[in-house]
């Protein structure tokens, strides 16, 4: 027993050497790409296609605001945030106070969400989210299978098999209202994404420890879901954005409950898993994250010396990720009953080749280029994949070539989705209103466009300036006191990261970002609370360590 445990502490000790410089590393890119595009959006504004009757993507000299007001208004919310921290030193602000001031946040967002479906209800549109839903009523309705034979919807994209799963389930439960409770769910669902991402802001300012009375990042979070309301309320009713983004932030909290907790770690899993599975069968952009949690969870692994519990939540992610959207498929083409067998689709290398052309609507924007290679090449996915791999080597060899025109091409790529303050939404929702209280009129409205797009871009940059302090506080830890970041901060540095990543490669649309940039809102909230308790502390003319606050 001596022997296993010596052997235990010095494998502990080598793993504990080596993961400092891993925190460092991820640390500093952390911090260098949330500085890259906080410069990115101080620069430049983005119109995404159809707004003021253009159909192309337009990467402008920032005009919407001043270069100053970004600066001007983080150092107002550090200051804020330092104010908070004096009250709450004279004051202890008690548990029912906070969860009283949350209830009531999000009930006002539900009345809010409410009043907009019922005084604008959105028509079903004619791009995918109406085609899922046009899928399932024909299926439901008529025994349409047209999607699931040659040319059909669902060979092209067998991945929306989860989105026409949901609608039918709802036309089971709701029939003749199936529209409005699709739009009621999101409504809900995005209530799930401010409560579980409050209390993840709650968590990473406490750590988990409920003796710690501080009360600063929560408040700052839910202000910037709340002034982001205008694009989310839009983005999520038309696609799967809100369900999947709500699975995230949900599975981020219960890892973070399942790492860092005390007590029934395990009964965490019951939470985690179900978010995930709902996660990847809505959308497949939810694996970035499912890929954060694996690492996050393969850390932790062996920092604890290969303890069964990491293990086999890593096993159960995995085994999740991987059955739930394959079963979904095989019920769906079951209860279709045509004989044919599910379709591999369109494969990944034709969207990322699409995302490396640079045509006339944005440098790598959907040109329907993934469609097209499809369609020429017989529905063979094979087939498709060998000539999308050959356009890839192509562009790369042509990037390689002129490594200046690679680099315009991606920082291009990168700006024109990361710096659209509206992710894409007006251009998504508004198109397709039946019947527009004046209030939507004024936001189709160039005046209104105009104001919104300034006030969501001024939203976007504060968002990169808090994710620049967390980063930047947490990498002052890891250097000076080699101090790991926490769980829950890594998973979200990680997926905002991976997104990153994703959007440089794949089809480029700034809509692919709403869950990448809901799950910075919560190391942005951090990242302002902690610099106001860094001020805090020199107002008392204290000492004062950021990574305490």
């Amino acid at each position: 027993m001596k022997i296993k445990n010596y052997k235990q502490s010095i494998t502990k000790s080598k793993t504990d050497q080596k993961l400092p410089l891993l925190s460092v590393l991820f640390l500093l890119l952390s911090v260098l790409s949330m500085a890259l595009l906080t410069l990115q959006n101080m620069r430049y504004t983005v119109t995404a296609p159809w707004t003021f009757e253009t159909e192309r993507v337009e990467i402008l000299p920032q005009q919407t605001l001043p270069v100053w007001s970004i600066p001007v208004m983080a150092v107002l919310l550090i200051c804020c945030a330092g104010g908070l921290r004096m009250v709450q030193d004279r004051r202890q602000i008690s548990d029912i106070f906070r969860n009283t001031v949350l209830v009531l946040i999000l009930v006002s967002a539900a009345a809010v969400g409410f009043y907009g479906l019922r005084r604008a209800m959105p028509a079903i549109s004619n791009d995918d989210a109406g085609i899922c839903w046009s899928v399932a009523y024909e299926l439901m309705e008529n025994g349409d299978t047209a999607s699931f034979e040659p040319g059909g919807y669902l060979v092209r994209y067998p991945q929306q098999a989860g989105l026409v799963c949901l609608h039918l389930m709802l036309f089971r439960l709701f029939i003749e209202n199936e529209t409005q409770s699709f739009y009621l769910l999101t409504l809900f669902l995005f209530l799930i994404t401010m409560l579980a991402g409050a209390l993840t802001a709650r968590f990473l300012e406490t750590k988990g420890d409920r003796n710690r009375s501080i009360w600063c990042a929560e408040p700052l979070f839910l202000l910037f879901m709340l002034t982001g309301l205008p694009a989310w309320l839009y983005v999520g009713y038309l696609y799967g954005e809100t369900a999947s983004t709500a699975a995230m932030v949900v599975g981020a909290y219960g890892l973070m409950r399942f790492i860092q907790g005390k007590k029934c770690r395990l009964l965490w899993l019951l939470l985690i898993l179900p978010a995930v599975a709902l996660g990847v069968l809505l959308r497949k952009n939810t694996l970035i994250f499912v890929i954060a949690c694996l690492l996050v969870l393969l850390v932790y692994w062996i920092r604890t010396v290969f303890s069964w519990q990491p293990l086999l939540c890593m096993i159960l992610l995995m085994l999740t990720t991987v059955l739930v959207p394959r079963a979904a498929l095989n019920w769906l083409y079951a209860r279709a009953d045509t004989g044919a067998q599910p379709s591999q689709g369109i494969p990944a290398t034709a969207h990322i080749a699409m995302g490396l052309q640079d045509e006339w609507d944005g440098p790598g924007w959907y040109n329907d280029y993934n469609r097209v290679l499809f369609d020429a090449y017989g529905e063979d996915s094979a087939a498709t994949d060998q000539a999308a791999k050959q356009e890839i080597m192509q562009r790369m060899a042509g990037f390689m070539a002129d490594p200046g025109y690679g680099m315009d091409f991606f920082s291009r790529k990168l700006t024109s989705q990361w710096c659209e303050p509206t992710s894409d939404a007006f251009y998504c929702c508004l198109r397709w209103f039946d019947d527009q209280a004046p209030f939507m009129a004024w936001m189709r409205s160039e005046e209104g466009q105009g104001v919104l797009r300034g006030a969501l871009s001024l939203r976007l940059g504060m968002l990169y300036v808090g994710g620049l302090l967390c980063a930047a506080v947490a990498l002052a830890a890891a250097i000076r006191k080699h101090r790991r970041p926490s769980a829950g901060m890594s998973v979200l540095f990680l997926t905002v990261l991976g997104g990153i990543a994703f959007s440089l490669l794949w089809e480029a649309k700034s809509r692919y970002c709403v869950e990448y940039l809901t799950a910075l809102v919560p190391l942005a909230a951090l990242g302002y609370a902690q610099a106001g308790g860094k001020w805090f502390g020199l107002f008392r003319q204290e000492k004062g360590e950021w990574d305490d606050e």
